[in-house]
């Protein structure tokens, strides 16, 4: 029995002495693991960001799809309002029923990402026999007609159809050899 203890007791002495990692395994893990970090944070960053850009993208695409069914259904004018200061639009309805007639809020106030903002860039020229180039969107007006600074906004008539604040529909792109026309819509009640 003694000898077995013996067998035993140097066997865990032996065990012992070889558990864990050396000073120089635990530093080559290290190394990779930092390797890798210093690869994948930067990816993650921008894959982060992309993730946010898309959302915001998502939710202004919805935004507009929204205002433009509204429209119809309701029949009244509907806008996308844009507010560039706070980064942040909503959805507004011309209120019939309201004293005196307005633009009233439906559902909430949507915000942008912290890294995203609203712009646009000028192209130089568009491609040949395409289009007319884009601009900003016109600023949204008071139920009075003045201009709210530092706003744009997509309005849609009775139809959803997208118009400016006079009720024009302005075609964007022509054909070469074609000249631009416009039509202008009325709002009608309905009896």
């Amino acid at each position: 029995m003694t000898q077995t203890f013996k067998r035993q007791n140097g066997r865990a002495n032996a065990r012992s002495r070889q558990d864990g990692f050396s000073l120089l395994e635990t530093l080559a893990v290290v190394g990779i693991s930092a390797v890798v970090a210093a690869i994948a944070v930067p990816m993650m960053k921008n894959t982060i960001g992309d993730f946010k850009l898309s959302g915001d993208a998502r939710g202004l695409t919805n935004a507009v799809s929204l205002a433009k069914l509204r429209a119809a259904s309701d029949f009244t004018q509907t806008r996308l309002y844009v507010d560039h200061d706070n980064r942040s639009y909503h959805v507004e309805v011309w209120s019939k029923t309201a004293v005196p007639p307005d633009w009233v809020t439906e559902g909430g106030v949507t915000s942008l990402a912290s890294s995203d903002t609203f712009g646009f860039s000028v192209v130089a020229a568009a491609p040949v026999n395409t289009q007319n180039p884009f601009g900003q969107a016109p600023p949204c007006v008071t139920r009075l007609g003045a201009a709210i600074a530092n706003t744009s906004c997509i309005l849609f008539n009775s139809r959803g159809i997208p118009v400016d604040s006079a009720g024009v529909l302005r075609r964007l792109a022509r054909r070469p050899g074609t000249t631009p026309s416009t039509l202008r819509t009325r709002p009608r009640s309905m009896v």
